[in-house]
């Protein structure tokens, strides 16, 4: 990774985000949106997707859920 993705990816909500996922840890968008409830959805989200995007975190699995997919 270069320099500069290591300073975006020091972003205090990124760093909360990988600090819960740490260890392993499966979660849902949702479950981590419950163990952050000082991030907006919506932030959390976006963040997420950032990560995944550069490919620290990966979907597991998706699950069906109210008519949508919900990715672990």
């Amino acid at each position: 990774m270069d320099n500069s993705k290591w300073k975006k990816l020091l972003h205090p909500v990124r760093m909360e985000i990988i600090q819960t996922l740490a260890g392993g840890k499966e979660l849902t968008a949702s479950q981590l949106a419950s163990l952050l409830p000082n991030v907006p959805h919506a932030t959390l989200y976006r963040h997420i997707k950032y990560l995944h995007d550069i490919g620290l975190i990966i979907v597991k699995k998706e699950i069906p859920k109210r008519g949508t997919m919900e990715s672990i």
